[in-house]
């Protein structure tokens, strides 16, 4: 098995539980890894999967949306690629910088299977 790997994507959004955070746009960064065998691609892009486009709908996606969790977000993006693209097994992570005083981040990690 080998993986596509696509760290840290940033993306901005309204997120948060409490009034004030969604009234402003907050980063968030979206890590996700998608099982693949594309050993024989052919140094082709239809034979394999097409990582800009995965980036495009995802940035799209949490864009034009709000959010209260980034739980939900970590989901709605495994949903969305699932969908979208022929995969067996995807792990997102959604990272919320600066979201408690004293850590980096929070994040959210989830493993799917299809």
């Amino acid at each position: 098995m080998d993986l596509l790997i696509i760290s840290a994507l940033c993306v901005k959004t309204h997120i948060g539980i409490y009034e004030w955070e969604q009234k402003i746009t907050q980063t968030l960064e979206v890590d996700i890894e998608i099982a693949t065998d594309k050993r024989n691609c052919q140094d082709k892009i239809e034979n394999t999967l097409d990582y800009d486009a995965i980036a495009k709908k995802v940035t799209s996606y949490v864009e034009n949306n709000s959010f209260a969790l980034i739980e939900t977000v970590a989901e709605n993006i495994a949903d969305l690629i699932i969908k979208s693209f022929a995969i067996s097994q995807i792990n997102i992570c959604v990272s919320k910088p600066n979201a408690i005083k004293n850590a980096k981040n929070v994040s959210i990690k989830i493993f799917r299977t299809c």
